[in-house]
């Protein structure tokens, strides 16, 4: 069962936070990633947002189905990013979508390390079968992530991106299912897949 709003989602790793994104968290740091062209280069979002821009795009999450997660580094919950994530409970399934606007974590396994928990979240507390997501193919940390999770590659979309400069790219198509992620999980646990996680 999704949660409810008055049980809102938090979830935790050694190092950071997931949780709903508030009003005061939308501060000008956060409207400044959104005029960066390195990180929109890659990323759906409102094209140079102001401050109620954003707002008004915080609105579509419900954070029951649709979730828009900061994720907050430990211990003083300064924000680092945030994930994008639509459920289809009926369907079973979910997309995903991050961006990290803190450039101290780029190149980092902080992705690695927070998706790892969401996956544990979508596929265990919510019971969902499948999790997918895209990825510009010259987005190349993107591509290492989801394959170092364990993601499979089930499709190209050919020049299906625009990107900022005009351009046609193509896009790949990531899914798991969660028996790959659990059984993923039980590997780990007897050390069997030690050597496939980033250092």
């Amino acid at each position: 069962m999704p949660p409810s709003k008055q049980q809102p989602v938090r979830l935790e790793t050694e190092r950071f936070i997931l949780r709903p994104l508030e009003r005061a968290d939308v501060t000008g740091r956060l409207v400044r990633w959104l005029h960066d062209d390195d990180l929109l280069r890659y990323v759906e979002l409102p094209a140079r947002p102001s401050t109620n821009d954003f707002l008004r795009f915080m609105r579509r999450f419900d954070n029951v189905t649709h979730y828009l997660l900061g994720i907050f580094e430990k211990p003083d919950e300064r924000l680092l990013g945030f994930y994008q994530v639509h459920t289809e409970p009926q369907l079973g399934r979910a997309s995903t979508e991050v961006m990290i606007g803190d450039r101290r974590h780029w190149g980092t396994n902080t992705v690695f390390e927070t998706r790892a928990r969401l996956l544990d979240y979508l596929f265990d507390t919510l019971g969902l079968y499948r999790v997918y997501g895209t990825v510009h193919a010259r987005n190349l940390p993107a591509l290492f992530n989801y394959k170092a999770l364990g993601f499979t590659c089930e499709g190209i979309l050919r020049g299906h991106a625009v990107t900022s400069d005009g351009d046609h790219a193509d896009v790949y198509f990531f899914g798991m299912v969660r028996d790959e992620w659990l059984d993923r999980g039980d590997a780990n646990q007897t050390g069997k897949s030690d050597a496939a996680l980033p250092r």
